[in-house]
Protein backbone atom coordinates (compact mmCIF):
# COMPACT_ATOMS: atom_id res chain seq x y z
CA UNK A 1 0.00 0.00 0.00
CA UNK A 2 1.26 3.42 -0.77
CA UNK A 3 0.88 6.04 2.48
CA UNK A 4 1.18 8.87 0.23
CA UNK A 5 -1.76 8.18 -2.07
CA UNK A 6 -4.86 7.38 -0.58
CA UNK A 7 -8.10 9.53 0.50
CA UNK A 8 -10.74 9.23 3.17
CA UNK A 9 -14.43 10.45 2.99
CA UNK A 10 -15.67 10.45 6.64
CA UNK A 11 -19.24 11.96 7.19
CA UNK A 12 -21.61 11.40 9.59
CA UNK A 13 -25.73 11.34 8.42
CA UNK A 14 -27.19 13.97 10.35
CA UNK A 15 -30.90 12.85 9.99
CA UNK A 16 -30.12 9.13 10.80
CA UNK A 17 -28.34 10.52 14.00
CA UNK A 18 -31.44 12.94 15.22
CA UNK A 19 -33.84 9.91 14.78
CA UNK A 20 -31.89 7.89 16.78
CA UNK A 21 -31.78 10.38 19.16
CA UNK A 22 -35.09 11.09 19.66
CA UNK A 23 -35.95 7.18 19.33
CA UNK A 24 -33.48 7.02 22.16
CA UNK A 25 -35.90 10.17 24.13
CA UNK A 26 -39.42 8.46 23.60
CA UNK A 27 -38.29 4.96 24.87
CA UNK A 28 -36.52 6.87 28.18
CA UNK A 29 -39.43 8.97 28.39
CA UNK A 30 -41.76 6.19 27.95
CA UNK A 31 -39.84 4.26 30.47
CA UNK A 32 -39.91 7.00 33.09
CA UNK A 33 -43.18 8.21 32.73
CA UNK A 34 -45.81 5.36 31.27
CA UNK A 35 -48.62 7.83 31.32
CA UNK A 36 -46.68 10.35 28.49
CA UNK A 37 -48.11 10.30 24.72
CA UNK A 38 -47.09 11.60 21.39
CA UNK A 39 -50.16 14.15 20.62
CA UNK A 40 -48.04 15.57 17.07
CA UNK A 41 -45.57 15.19 14.53
CA UNK A 42 -43.77 18.35 12.98
CA UNK A 43 -41.05 18.96 10.98
CA UNK A 44 -37.36 19.90 12.28
CA UNK A 45 -37.21 23.45 11.28
CA UNK A 46 -37.32 26.16 13.45
CA UNK A 47 -40.04 28.03 11.94
CA UNK A 48 -41.97 25.22 11.26
CA UNK A 49 -41.98 24.01 15.08
CA UNK A 50 -42.99 27.18 16.56
CA UNK A 51 -46.00 26.93 14.59
CA UNK A 52 -47.16 23.35 15.15
CA UNK A 53 -46.23 23.96 18.62
CA UNK A 54 -48.66 26.95 18.88
CA UNK A 55 -51.09 24.66 17.46
CA UNK A 56 -50.58 21.97 19.94
CA UNK A 57 -50.53 24.50 23.08
CA UNK A 58 -54.29 25.69 21.66
CA UNK A 59 -55.85 22.03 22.03
CA UNK A 60 -53.37 21.02 24.50
CA UNK A 61 -53.39 23.64 27.05
CA UNK A 62 -52.51 21.15 30.25
CA UNK A 63 -49.20 20.24 28.10
CA UNK A 64 -45.99 20.64 30.26
CA UNK A 65 -43.72 23.38 29.06
CA UNK A 66 -41.10 25.17 30.71
CA UNK A 67 -43.42 28.25 31.77
CA UNK A 68 -45.89 25.83 33.18
CA UNK A 69 -43.80 23.05 34.64
CA UNK A 70 -43.85 24.05 38.59
CA UNK A 71 -47.13 24.84 38.37
CA UNK A 72 -48.25 21.17 36.76
CA UNK A 73 -45.56 18.87 37.76
CA UNK A 74 -45.31 18.49 41.46
CA UNK A 75 -42.60 15.56 42.47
Amino acid sequence: MDHNNFDTWIMSDNRAIGKLVGEFILDYLTKQYPDIKQVAEAKWLQSDTRDRMTEILRVQPQMITPANASQLYKP
